[in-house]
């Protein structure tokens, strides 16, 4: 059985190049593993939007916005999404 996937492009912010946006996008994604002082605590629901604890969807989120950029409110990949759209 196939495991259920699903992904999506996030094009470059108006104003950035497709260079720009993969660097703001890197350098989002450290900034976030340096923020992390302590370990977050996993929580399927989101928790508290990652700030102290949250799920994949919450780093994820939080790397595009750091970056410059909005996961788009019309993407809705398959299962359950909690903390990809929340602020």
């Amino acid at each position: 059985k196939n495991p259920v996937t699903s992904s999506l492009e996030i094009k470059p912010p108006a104003g950035m190049t497709q260079d720009q946006w993969d660097e703001a996008v890197k350098k989002s994604g450290e900034k976030q593993c340096a923020s992390i002082d302590e370990k977050r605590d996993y929580k399927l629901l989101g928790g508290d939007r990652g700030v102290d604890s949250g799920n994949c969807h919450c780093v994820t989120r939080q790397i595009i916005q750091g970056a410059g950029g909005k996961v788009p409110q019309s993407y809705d990949p398959p299962g359950a999404n909690p903390g990809l759209h929340k602020k």
